[in-house]
């Protein structure tokens, strides 16, 4: 173990090596060595002692949780004991038994043990474990811990009860296992008797309980044996077979170890952990739960906490922290003071935008920048006619085809796009053997787009639909739910968009956004870990071709699993620029890349990705006139919360003038005592005044001067819950644009997303390259073909 020595009195400066004697939980001795490598002082705001110091405040509050009952599971730390059981449908709720004071938390908030319950029969059976999210972060002349709250979904039922289900739904053994490794491969399983987390990498049908394994000290014992003597836990089925999981360290040093011989072989060869179906539980949400309104409705209803409530909660949380009698001496000892408040900032709020269409324009709303309702009956930017098109439905569905047909001709005169009658292809059967059939002997040069209706979502079948279009045909899908036009209260809208999607995979464009950015390459690339096969990821990349980043280039790379540098992002950039010179007839002379999907121990990723754009640049440009690039890293799923503050003297909501504070400035700051280590900041705060918490509207920005400059982006609104901001870092910029007009073309990239009539959580090219990778890897499994990468053919 590396140290920075501190100037506290647990370490001698002189000493550069120290090896201390210790045990592990299970007894067994061991010697921990810890090797100097630096020394820090009071007043020292070098970037290494920053981070000794938000090292330490890091490891002073997982201490200070433990020490008050939280279990740490993953990145959070969870209170067990105030699990939220779910069970079933939930029709009424019982009231919290939690006390929180008077800290005004929304009643509606169960934080402590509460039973949800329901007359009807229970499909669903599983619980939610509260638990709070903290990180330390340095800021500007002190350190902020960002806190946030996070549920952890545990199914009550093991992973046993679910092998038997699956064993009891199939005909014969061989294809139970298949179901199995399909259901349960790359899930997360909890354990409960040590609340550890476990990613599944194998299921090994040839163990089982009472195969035998030796132990550290060379002892042998079953698997039987050791979980009842170590955690007391009887297993009672014994032939089950065992769940294996490898060290991420393990898994990636064979890989690097093989880099010929295949995953597989790899993976096979890492140390593994075995682990009893019987004693571990899965997490997260299953897709049934997921189409069960009224499960998603109840786990809602704990996991969307209002602005306010969050705050209050949040403040509580930091208050018992900072003044546990037990947590109490560990700050002071190491002179560390918890400031018990939300940090309060200026930021800034973009004006809302507005949206092109072909004939007129239309303002976002600027509380909810959204143009949907306002946008149905205008003319489309530029509209593709739909005139050779087939629709493939069961013959028993035929009068909801013919509805379709009728509905969707009908919304084409409404935004004037032309939509000619289509040719009607009835099938016996839904299998996925017919549909292929049918498309295979329908197929014709001029066909444009083919939609097919579906009875029911059943993967496999929509898996097949989309890899022969994207590999063998090279012609558009839409894939429809037969439910989805049944309910004559939302069909039309429901064809509205069906009509959008096609016009968008023919290459058509629905809206604008003034850019102001001539000559420009907007660049979107994601990374899609969620594929079937846990040896891969699938990068996506997505370039706009066009002066108005209305069209777009898009392809997508395999590569191995939890692999963050995209090796072939030169190959996918020179193919963009070949792309957009032959739509614009010449070369772009700046290149905007948004990388997405890094990881945050990524920490050399930007630095090589940039350093291979560069290479491509060069071979494809003359050497005066290589592009300026801007390479901006987006992070859609942070920690921090912006919430706007509302004085009640005031009716106005508006968010004040532009200010650049710490980006640490939405956390509760770490105040150091005068004799600790820490810089020690000043500190004037107003008087606090009755103010109201909301969420900001969108357009709200609050940003830092720090260098590299970085901002977080509220672009979207939410009727629910609170609104999760983007972080935006600019690690590298060459263009010259100000970090106000970087802001302001970022947030208007968010409203080009044609999924959607209103403003995403990133800009579109994001969206869109994690969309590819999406559809790449869950269902085509390859490259799609070269013929759509000039169409938004994955929406």
């Amino acid at each position: 173990m590396d140290v920075c020595v501190l100037p506290l009195p647990y370490f001698s400066t002189q000493l550069e090596h120290v090896i201390i004697p210790s045990t592990t939980r299970q007894g067994v001795p061991v010697q921990v060595a810890f090797h100097l490598i630096g020394h820090t002082t009071r007043g020292d705001d070098t970037s290494n002692a920053q981070n000794s110091r938000a090292l330490l405040a890091s490891m002073l509050l997982k201490s200070a949780l433990r020490t008050m009952g939280h279990k740490h599971l993953g990145r959070a730390h969870f209170r067990t004991d105030r699990a939220i059981h779910l069970s079933g449908y939930v029709r009424t709720t019982i009231t919290n038994d939690f006390n929180f004071g008077s800290i005004g938390v929304d009643r509606k908030i169960q934080i402590g043990p509460v039973l949800l319950c329901s007359a009807s029969h229970a499909l669903s059976r599983f619980e939610l474990w509260p638990g709070y999210s903290m990180h330390v972060i340095r800021g500007s002349g002190n350190m902020a811990v960002v806190t946030d709250i996070t549920h952890k979904v545990l199914r009550t039922e093991t992973v046993l009860d679910t092998l038997r289900r699956i064993r009891e739904q199939c005909r014969d053994k061989n294809t139970a296992r298949q179901m199995s490794q399909r259901a349960l491969l790359g899930q997360v399983v909890v354990t409960r008797y040590n609340n550890r987390a476990y990613h599944i990498d194998k299921i090994d049908w040839q163990m089982s309980p009472l195969n035998t394994f030796q132990r550290n000290d060379g002892t042998t014992m079953t698997f039987q044996q050791y979980y009842a003597t170590m955690y007391n836990r009887t297993i009672t089925n014994l032939t089950q077979p065992l769940l294996v999981h490898y060290h991420k360290r393990d898994k990636n040093a064979a890989r690097r170890s093989h880099q010929g011989g295949g995953g597989k072989e790899a993976i096979r060869e890492a140390s593994p952990i075995y682990l009893i179906p019987e004693l571990t539980h899965l997490t997260g949400i299953s897709d049934s739960m997921r189409k069960d309104g009224a499960v998603m409705k109840a786990i809602s209803t704990q996991t969307r906490i209002s602005p306010e409530s969050r705050k209050n909660i949040l403040e509580f949380f930091i208050k018992e922290v900072a003044t546990h009698p037990e947590t109490q001496g560990q700050f002071s000892s190491w002179g560390v003071d918890v400031h018990d408040r939300v940090h309060e900032v200026t930021g800034s709020l973009l004006s809302p935008e507005e949206v092109q269409f072909q004939k007129n324009a239309i303002r976002s709303n600027s509380l909810t920048a959204e143009w949907g309702s306002s946008s149905r009956n205008h003319a489309l930017m530029r509209s593709v006619p739909l005139r050779v098109w087939q629709v493939l439905f069961c013959k028993d569905h035929e009068e909801q085809a013919l509805s379709f047909v009728h509905n969707m001709q009908k919304v084409g005169r409404l935004i004037k796009l032309v939509i000619s009658p289509p040719q009607l292809v009835p099938l016996t059967n839904d299998d996925a053997g017919t549909y292929m059939a049918a498309i295979a002997k329908n197929i014709r040069e001029d066909l444009q787009c083919i939609v097919c209706i579906l009875p029911n979502a059943k993967r496999d079948r929509y898996d097949a639909i989309k890899r022969m279009h994207s590999r063998e045909l090279h012609v558009p899908s839409q894939c429809v739910l037969l439910k989805s036009l049944t309910d004559q209260r939302t069909v039309m809208s429901v064809c509205h968009k069906i009509a959008l999607q096609i016009t968008c995979k023919l290459g058509g464009e629905l809206w604008r956004v003034k850019l102001n950015v001539a000559g420009t390459m907007v660049v979107g690339i994601d990374i899609c870990q969620n594929v079937p096969k846990p040896t891969q990821s699938v990068a996506g990349f997505c370039a706009s071709t066009n002066q108005h980043c209305t069209q777009y280039y898009s392809t997508v790379v395999f590569q191995e699993a939890n692999q963050d540098k995209i090796a072939a992002i030169g190959t996918c950039i020179t193919a963009a620029l070949e792309r957009f010179k032959h739509s614009n007839g010449h070369l772009p002379e700046a290149v905007i890349v948004y990388r997405d999907g890094l990881s945050d121990s990524a920490a050399n990723v930007e630095r090589d990705e940039i350093h291979l754009l560069y290479q491509a640049f060069g071979m494809v440009y003359e050497p005066t006139t290589t592009p300026r690039l801007t390479y901006i890293t987006v992070k859609k799923r942070v920690h921090t919360r912006i919430f706007h503050t509302k004085s009640s003297s005031t009716s106005s909501a508006s968010v004040p003038s532009p200010a650049y504070p710490s980006p640490s400035s939405l956390a509760s700051p770490l105040l150091p005592s005068p004799s600790s280590p820490f810089p020690v900041p000043s500190l004037s705060s107003p008087a606090p005044s009755p103010v109201s918490i909301c969420n900001p509207a969108p357009g709200t920005v609050v940003s830092s001067h720090d260098a590299p400059f970085n901002f977080f982006l509220v672009s979207q609104s939410t009727q629910q819950g609170t609104i999760m901001p983007g972080h935006y870092l600019v690690v590298h910029d060459t263009s010259g644009m100000s970090p106000l007009h970087i802001q302001q073309f970022t947030y208007k990239m968010c409203h080009l997303y044609y999924n959607w009539p209103g403003t995403i959580r990133v800009p579109a090219p994001c969206q869109y390259a994690q969309k590819a990778a999406f559809l790449a890897g869950q269902s085509i499994h390859s490259q799609p073909t070269h013929t759509l990468a000039d169409k938004l053919y994955f929406l």
